[in-house]
């Protein structure tokens, strides 16, 4: 029996998936573990630089990174509301599998764009290709050079998370406040990227429809320009999942993701005791009750006069709640 330690030069793009008609040779059988080891060494190689790191090197300001950083850990760090730009230089200049190791740190809505210097060496990621990455606070990336492109080789989840809400008792990393404030699209660009996957007229409206229609401030409002947007306002609100047809929410004027649906009680009434405005029994001659209240008669008995009482009040509070925890609803960006 042959050994097959696998080749680090090589790193297959997929692995061959075995067809129910492929006949069984040792040909054809080998040559999904041929790829499997092939990516382990090349991995094992690759991977291993990182604890051989020549040095950190940290970027406060716009900056060209060229191969000389090959090595070494770049610190990207970003102040509150700002944008740093780091650009890599054209990817042909890097030895190819050469890994560049980057940790983004940023103060609140600060951000980092990372750019290849030439046009079309974009990013390979795992959810598609990309013309630029960008990273926020705590955040982190390993990039490796394929010749004539960037590969991610690993990002921290949140760079794939932008729109994603949670709920919190303070503001987290990288999230927003749902409040109906107005942010800068080029400082929350993921955010933004998020937005543009909506559709326009449903979930997301122009920004003069937002501030004049208080009851679709639930959506997103966008600048005409769009380099700003107002963020939905969700305070004192509670979600309820739409409907999609089914048939038992028939009153959400607005029957999309961000929809406002004012409170409401079904209609309905609570009956009271029979009673009669006319004194029991009739021979005795038409009384009425003292204070112009009435008498209380037995079901049946003066059916002709007999009334209910209609209660039409009920409660305390000025509007209907149920039981409930408070919380932030935050979005990710």
């Amino acid at each position: 029996m042959g050994l097959y330690t696998g080749d680090a030069s090589q790193y297959p793009e997929k692995i061959y998936q075995f067809e129910e008609t492929d006949l069984v040779f040792a040909e054809k059988d080998n040559v999904p573990l041929k790829q499997l080891a092939d990516r382990t060494e090349w991995l094992k190689r690759n991977i291993g630089q990182s604890s051989a790191l020549a040095g950190e090197l940290v970027i406060s300001s716009n900056a060209t990174i060229d191969n000389t950083a090959a090595g070494k850990h770049i610190v990207a760090s970003a102040a509150a509301n700002t944008i740093l730009t780091i650009t890599l230089r054209d990817v042909t200049t890097f030895p190819v599998n050469t890994i560049v190791s980057l940790s983004g740190y940023a103060g609140y809505m600060g951000v980092t764009y990372l750019k290849s210097q030439v046009t079309g060496q974009g990013f390979n990621t795992p959810v598609g290709n990309r013309a630029i990455m960008y990273m926020h606070n705590r955040e982190h990336m390993a990039l490796v050079a394929m010749g004539t492109y960037w590969r991610v080789l690993y990002a921290s989840d949140s760079i794939y998370g932008a729109g994603e809400e949670i709920k919190g008792r303070k503001l987290l990393n990288n999230t927003v406040m749902l409040n109906g404030s107005q942010v800068i699209v080029s400082q929350v660009p993921r955010l933004y990227e998020h937005v543009q996957s909506l559709t326009f007229g449903r979930e997301v409206v122009d920004e003069s429809t937002w501030l004049q229609n208080a009851s679709l401030r639930g959506l997103f409002g966008l600048s005409p320009d769009r380099t700003r947007m107002y963020l939905p306002d969700e305070r004192g609100m509670f979600e309820r999942m739409l409907d999609g047809g089914r048939g038992i929410d028939i009153y959400r004027a607005w029957n999309f993701a961000g929809g406002y649906e004012a409170d409401a009680l079904k209609q309905h009434s609570h009956l009271g005791q029979l009673y009669s405005p006319r004194g029991y029994p009739k021979d005795s001659g038409d009384r009425t009750s003292p204070n112009g209240g009435y008498y209380w008669i037995e079901p049946g008995q003066d059916q002709q006069f007999a009334r209910r009482l209609v209660l039409d009040e009920a409660g305390t509070a000025s509007e209907t709640i149920v039981k409930n925890i408070g919380k932030y609803n935050l979005m990710r960006y």
